[in-house]
């Protein structure tokens, strides 16, 4: 009975652990935004210049 048990407390052990995997995907706009900017830096190679769908943005 112990065994059976054991492989209850593994079952659910993993399903506690591998079911909310997907979800803190990038939900919020914000949030693609944010994932954008540094791929396109990586992309170019310019380091110094955070670029959004190509468009460069300055700080006021």
């Amino acid at each position: 009975m112990s065994r059976a048990w054991l492989w209850l407390l593994l079952l659910v052990a993993a399903f506690t652990w591998f079911a909310p995997l997907d979800y803190n995907a990038l939900i919020r706009p914000d949030e693609g935004r944010y994932a954008e900017i540094p791929r396109e830096m990586v992309a170019t190679g310019d380091w110094n210049t955070p670029r959004l769908n190509a468009m460069m943005h300055h700080r006021p």
